[in-house]
């Protein structure tokens, strides 16, 4: 079979399984191998029908082994980094936006989950940083609008950023958040 058709064929797979009555436990479960190849695949559209799987709680309890969380972290680290440098426009890969705006919802969770060790939310603050520093103006514009400012109304998490006001290379990007979230 061809990568193309493969890609196809796995979409619709990920695709019915997200269309699928998700009556409880009734429900089929989703091989894990299965999971991980879909995350594994350089279609963007795939991975993000795979990202919206894993997102929906009902869906992700069906995993089976269950999906550790290091693998999911990666997946979705590399999945945005992906929709914020190609802004694409289908049906479940985020737009560039889109994706920045679910940076917020992801980063929150994380931040409010007591069971996350700390070293993950400042890997994370990291990479948001590397991503900013390492990207052009329409990018680094998303983050700012769609990502940092919505994280910055929240007093704990712009004085968790608060180093950046000091740096050089992120001075700007914070001062900017931080005008809009006051």
């Amino acid at each position: 079979m061809s990568d193309q058709r493969k890609q196809t064929t796995d979409l619709q797979e990920v695709e019915a399984l997200l269309q699928s009555d998700m009556t409880g436990l009734a429900s089929p479960p989703i091989p894990l191998r299965a999971v991980e190849a879909w995350m594994a695949s350089e279609d963007l559209e795939l991975t993000g029908a795979v990202a919206e799987l894993i997102s929906d709680h009902r869906q992700y309890r069906r995993i089976v082994p269950p999906l550790e969380f290091q693998v999911y972290h990666r997946f979705f680290l590399k999945y945005y980094e992906r929709c914020l440098r190609e802004d694409p426009r289908g049906k479940w890969a985020h737009s560039r936006y889109s994706a920045g705006w679910d940076i917020v919802r992801w980063f929150t969770g994380l931040w409010d989950n007591p069971s996350i060790q700390r070293d993950v939310i400042v890997d994370l603050k990291s990479w948001l940083a590397r991503l900013y520093v390492g990207s052009d103006d329409s990018i680094r514009t998303c983050l700012v609008t769609a990502t940092l400012e919505h994280l910055f109304e929240r007093p704990d998490l712009r004085q968790f950023f608060s180093d950046w006001k000091t740096d050089s290379a992120l001075a700007v990007a914070f001062r900017q958040a931080a005008e809009w979230s006051e």
